[in-house]
């Protein structure tokens, strides 16, 4: 039965007690950030930043991110994101470019393929090349992405001044 030891009376129930009331207590007075440098949460950490893409249609922008992991050494490691958004479309395509994780079982083998990613963002500044084509050369090439609905809010109109005659 579940709960069984904690039923037990004299010495062996009062041990356990006092296990279940000092596991409350501390869990109680240690913060998010503490359990990371104490090895018993992970958090992950990025910042991506977006730039035009400069494609000839000015219709998607970039975003790079790397994202490095602290906390138990097993979900500990680095990441680099490119993120590509469609402005036009409305549709963001997320792709893992690099990972460098200490458990290999639980997130997949460590990987490069930055080489891939930017020849396929080259293809999409020069042309090319579109959203669902930069998709398949990702695929294709076998780097790991994610496309969802949304992002076009991060596309900023570059300043123009009107111009009269």
């Amino acid at each position: 039965m579940p709960g069984q030891w904690t039923a037990r009376t004299g010495r062996a129930g009062l041990l356990a007690a006092a296990l279940i009331g000092a596991g409350l207590l501390l869990s109680a007075c240690v913060s998010d950030q503490e359990a990371v440098d104490m090895g018993l949460a992970t958090k992950c950490e990025g910042t991506t930043v977006f730039s035009p893409a400069a494609d000839p249609k000015g219709a998607y922008w970039k975003g790079t991110r790397t994202e490095i992991c602290k906390g138990a050494k097993r979900d500990s490691g680095n990441r680099d994101q490119i993120v590509v958004i469609d402005c036009v479309a409305n549709q963001t395509l997320t792709a893992t470019a690099r990972q460098q994780m200490a458990n290999q079982r639980r997130h997949g083998p460590d990987y490069d393929l930055r080489p891939a990613v930017d020849a396929q963002l080259m293809r999409l500044k020069l042309g090319l090349s579109d959203f669902a084509g930069v998709q398949q050369g990702l695929q294709a090439a076998g780097v790991p992405l994610t496309v969802l609905a949304g992002g076009a809010e991060q596309c900023k109109a570059p300043a123009t001044a009107a111009l009269s005659n």
